[in-house]
């Protein structure tokens, strides 16, 4: 445990009053898959809460310290994992998902720039539809694209198979 920083649950957070905001310049994120420091940020009244970089406690805005890389997990609420993933390659542009399986239902469009790493053949981005590309790729005008470290599984599409990466 380091000095000088609260840890608290995201539902902690939320609830913090005026006073626990002055308290608690620095705070622990403990939800699993979530973990991390944040930092009031008094200068900012207006980002929206985003579940992982930016989180909201009344008026008070809470930013992530982070280096490179940004999560999926942070983002992830339930279900399919797309939303996570699309929002921490809008975010970062550097994405790393820990090993695991997850599912997806909409493919992921990669902009250009983007670096996409896993943990090995046990993080695996599962297909949950037909008619689905994991990463979409699909612009003659988008470079500089690495995806590594991952499988992609199928799960058994039947029609329009896009399985896996698109260009």
């Amino acid at each position: 445990m380091r000095i000088g920083i609260s840890y608290k649950t995201l539902a902690q957070l939320r609830a913090f009053t005026a006073e626990d905001v002055r308290k608690n310049n620095a705070i622990y994120l403990t939800d699993e898959g979530k973990e991390g420091e944040f930092i009031y940020d008094s200068s900012d009244t207006t980002s929206t809460d985003n579940l992982g970089t930016v989180l909201v406690a009344g008026a008070a805005r809470y930013k992530r310290v982070f280096n490179d890389y940004v999560e999926p997990s942070w983002f992830y609420t339930s279900g399919s994992y797309s939303t996570a993933i699309q929002t921490a390659l809008t975010i970062g542009k550097k994405v790393f998902i820990k090993n695991g399986t997850y599912l997806i239902d909409t493919s992921i469009n990669v902009p250009s720039n983007s670096f996409i790493v896993g943990e090995g053949k046990s993080t695996i981005i599962k297909l949950n539809a037909n008619n689905l590309k994991a990463f979409n790729i699909s612009s003659s005008i988008k470079s500089n694209i690495t995806i590594s470290d991952l499988s992609i599984d199928g799960s058994g599409q039947t029609t329009n198979v896009f399985t896996g990466i698109r260009n």
